[in-house]
């Protein structure tokens, strides 16, 4: 969840797969897009896919 600036908004942050991105590289990305946070390469562990 990630609250809107000033707002008491809350939502999820989300995004789309970009055209030949592996699943981990658009989640690295999205969460540097989203919240400014780098992914240590190590730290992610695939749950599955839908």
């Amino acid at each position: 969840m990630v609250r809107s600036y000033e707002k008491p908004i809350y939502y999820i942050p989300g995004g789309k797969r970009e055209n030949r991105e592996s699943g981990e590289a658009a989640l690295k990305r999205e969460i540097k897009e989203e919240l400014s946070v780098d992914l240590i390469n190590d730290s992610v562990i695939s749950m599955g896919e839908f």
